[in-house]
């Protein structure tokens, strides 16, 4: 399969995680999905994603500390960063690292599509 129709999905909630994947087969994506970071940052880092949903809040690595290592070995992948905690330091953090989007929960069918044909 392309790797244009490939995500990853990674949030400790797993009903995030397995909405997302509805949400995104629906339109045709293959979507792989993980409630834990370190199994979510070795599929990263060994598959080819057109790109990354990840949360921030996660226990024992948070987004952003998992968004730092991603970095280290793919620079390019897209990543689309979820929160229903928003705030400034994470914003700036996810700019900083070169974040694709950064997306409040709840969020939309309709909004999470558009903004992963944006990227």
């Amino acid at each position: 399969m392309s790797v244009d129709l490939n995500l990853l999905v990674v949030d400790d909630e797993e009903a995030i995680c397995e909405g997302c994947r509805r949400i995104f087969e629906r339109q045709g994506f293959h979507v792989t999905k993980t409630s834990d970071a370190e199994q979510g940052l070795s599929l990263a880092g060994s598959n080819d994603y057109a790109a990354v949903l990840l949360d921030i809040k996660m226990p024992k690595m948070d987004g952003i500390q998992f968004f730092e290592r991603l970095r280290a070995t793919k620079p390019n992948v897209p990543v689309i960063l979820m929160t229903g905690y928003p705030s400034v330091p994470n914003a700036v953090a996810a700019i900083r690292l070169g974040a694709a989007a950064y997306v409040t929960k709840p969020f939309t069918e309709e909004g999470l599509v558009a903004t992963i044909e944006s990227v």
